[in-house]
C-alpha cells in the first residue's frame, strides 16, 4: 500500500518526492548555467522555466525557490514575468497562488538587507498592472521596501494602489510619511492626492497623523493642496475642505496661499479647473484677493468630461457653463473685480467648447423641447437636491425665460443639477440592460445646452452693452440698445464683444 505522501502519478509514473528531487536538480542546473548580468540569458531562463511552472501547477508542489535562487533573481524572474505577459504572467500566478513571501538578500559585511533593485511590484506599477499588482503586493511585505534606480521605493507605490491597512504597515516600521521621490519631489501625500478618483480619506489621516507635512513642495513648486486643485478628478466632491479639516484633526496648518514655479496659488488652479466647491472651501480658509490673477485659460482637464459614475456625459455642457460662472460669482462675492478681459476669457470658454444654443426653432435639436415623453421625464426631475415638494422641475426650469430662471436659481444651483445624478436616473439614457438609449443621450445634450445658454444670458448681455454701444457709436439710447441685445442670442454678443476688441 502506497503512503499519501508517496503518491504515484498515473501519467508519469513519478513518486511526488521525485518529482521535487528531479525539478530541483533541473532549477539548480538552469541556474548556474545563467549568467545574471546578460538579460538574454535571464530572458531564456524564464522561457524555460514555464514548462516547470505548469507542473507545478498540476501537482501544486512548488519548490523552495529560496534555496535555488537569491532574491533579486526571483525579483528579476517575476518583473519579466509581468513585461513579457502582463495580465498573464503564470510565474507571478503560481508564486501567488503558493503563498510566496520575499526575504530580502544581506549583505556579507554588515547583515543589513540589499533593498536597491527594481522588482515586479515597480514593474506592475509601470504598466498599470492593477489586478496583477494586488497579487504581487502580497509577495512583499512592509520590510522588503525595494528602491529602484530612480529612488522610488515600494512605499511609494503602495501610496498609489495599496490598500490601508498595508499601507500602514510601512508607517508602523517607522517609515518616513515626508519620503519624495527623488526625480519629481513628490512626497507620499502629493502621490496619495494625486493617484485616485477620490479623496483617500483614510490615507491621508494615516500620514498626517505619522508626520507628514502637507505644506512640502514638489520639483515644480506644487504643494499637495495645489494638486489637489487642479485634479481633474475631483468634481463632485468637496476635496478641499475635507483636506482642510484633515489637517485640521493633526494639527498641521496648511498654507493656502502657496505659491508654484509658475507663480499660481492652488485657488487660482481651482479656478482654472472649475472646481466651485474647492474655491469655496479655499475662500473660507482665507485665501486672499490681493493678487489674485484670473486665469487667461482654463486649465485642460475641463475637457475632460465628467465620470459617469458622477453624472450624465451629456451634461458636461451644464457642468461647463454652470461651474465657470459660480465661480465668477464666488470671487465676486470675495471682493474681485472681473475685468473685461477677463470676461472675455469666460466668453471666449464658451465659443471653444459649444456652449451657445444655436438650433433653429424648426430642426432637431429643437424638436426636444415639445416632446411629451421627454416633458413627463422632466417634470420628475429636481432641479435642487432638497425635499420641497413645491420645487422647481427641470422641465419647468426649460420652461422658464432667462430672468425669471436668474430669480430662482443661482450658478451653483445649475453646476450642482449637472454633477448630480438625478437626470441620470429619471432620464432612462440607460436601459436595465446597460444598453444606451442614444436619441435620449442626444436629447439630454441638447437640454444642457439650452440651459447653458440660459444660465448665461444674464452675464453675456450685461457685458455686451458697452461694446454695443461703441460699434454702433451711442446712435440709440441704452434702453433701445438693451431692447436690441434681448431680442439676440449669446453667439451673437459674444461676436458684437469680439468685433471691439479689433
Amino acid at each position: 500500500m502506497v503512503a499519501a505522501n508517496y503518491h504515484r502519478d498515473p501519467r508519469f509514473d513519478v513518486t511526488d518526492q521525485e518529482f521535487d528531487i528531479i525539478n530541483v536538480a533541473k532549477l539548480r542546473s538552469l541556474r548556474e548555467r545563467v549568467d545574471w548580468e546578460i538579460e538574454e540569458q535571464r530572458s531564456r531562463l524564464l522561457d524555460q522555466l514555464y514548462p516547470l511552472i505548469d507542473e507545478w501547477r498540476r501537482r501544486r508542489r512548488l519548490p523552495n525557490l529560496r534555496e535555488i535562487f537569491r532574491a533579486r533573481e526571483i525579483n528579476w524572474l517575476l518583473a519579466e514575468d509581468l513585461r513579457k505577459n502582463k495580465q498573464s504572467a503564470r510565474f507571478v500566478q503560481v508564486l501567488y497562488l503558493e503563498g510566496y513571501r520575499d526575504e530580502p538578500d544581506l549583505e556579507e559585511a554588515t547583515g543589513k538587507p540589499l533593498l536597491q533593485d527594481v522588482t515586479p511590484v515597480h514593474v506592475g506599477d509601470r504598466l498599470g498592472l492593477a489586478e496583477e499588482l494586488m497579487m504581487v503586493f502580497r509577495m512583499y511585505p512592509a520590510r522588503s521596501n525595494y528602491v529602484d534606480e530612480q529612488g522610488y521605493s515600494h512605499f511609494h507605490v503602495f501610496c498609489t494602489w495599496a490598500s490601508v491597512s498595508r499601507f500602514r504597515e510601512f508607517l508602523e516600521l517607522g517609515q518616513d510619511p515626508n519620503e519624495p521621490v527623488p526625480a519629481t519631489g513628490d512626497t507620499p501625500l502629493h502621490l496619495t492626492i494625486q493617484a485616485s478618483d477620490y479623496l483617500s480619506e483614510r490615507k491621508i489621516r494615516a500620514l498626517l497623523r505619522a508626520g507628514a507635512d502637507p505644506n512640502l513642495a514638489n520639483e515644480e513648486g506644487l504643494t499637495p493642496l495645489h494638486c489637489l486643485c487642479r485634479s481633474r478628478k475631483f468634481i463632485k466632491d468637496d476635496s478641499a475642505r475635507r483636506f482642510f479639516e484633515l489637517c485640521d484633526e493633526a494639527n498641521r496648518p496648511v498654507q493656502v496661499d502657496a505659491v508654484d514655479n509658475q507663480g499660481w496659488t492652488p485657488l487660482r488652479y481651482a479656478v482654472a479647473t472649475l472646481l466651485p466647491d474647492n474655491v469655496d472651501a479655499l475662500l473660507n480658509r482665507g485665501a486672499t484677493m490681493s493678487g489674485f490673477v484670473f486665469p487667461t485659460e482654463f486649465y485642460s482637464g475641463v475637457n475632460h468630461p465628467p465620470d459617469v459614475e458622477f453624472t450624465s456625459p451629456e451634461c458636461r455642457d451644464l457642468y461647463r457653463a454652470g461651474g465657470v460662472l459660480a465661480i465668477v460669482e464666488r470671487l465676486e462675492s470675495a471682493g474681485y473685480e472681473l475685468s473685461r478681459d477677463d470676461a472675455m476669457t469666460i466668453m471666449r470658454f464658451f465659443y471653444d467648447y459649444g456652449l451657445f444654443d444655436v438650433a433653429s426653432e424648426d430642426n432637431y435639436e429643437r424638436s426636444w423641447y415639445s416632446d411629451d415623453e421627454w416633458a413627463e421625464r422632466a417634470k420628475k426631475i429636481a432641479v435642487r437636491d432638497d425635499d420641497d415638494p413645491s420645487q422647481l422641475s427641470l422641465y419647468d426650469l426649460t420652461r422658464s425665460s432667462p430672468k425669471e430662471a436668474a430669480i430662482l436659481l443661482s450658478y451653483k444651483d445649475y453646476f450642482d443639477l449637472a454633477v448630480s445624478d438625478r437626470i441620470l436616473i429619471h432620464s432612462n439614457s440607460i436601459h436595465g440592460d446597460l444598453s444606451i438609449d442614444t436619441e435620449n443621450c442626444r436629447t439630454l445634450r441638447t437640454c444642457a445646452v439650452h440651459l447653458a445658454e440660459k444660465l448665461s444670458r444674464g452675464f453675456f448681455e450685461s457685458w455686451a452693452l458697452d461694446p454695443f454701444m461703441r460699434l454702433i457709436r451711442d446712435r440709440l439710447p441704452i434702453l433701445c440698445c438693451e431692447m436690441v441685445l434681448g431680442n439676440l442670442r449669446n453667439v451673437d454678443l459674444y461676436n458684437i464683444c469680439s468685433a471691439s476688441n479689433l
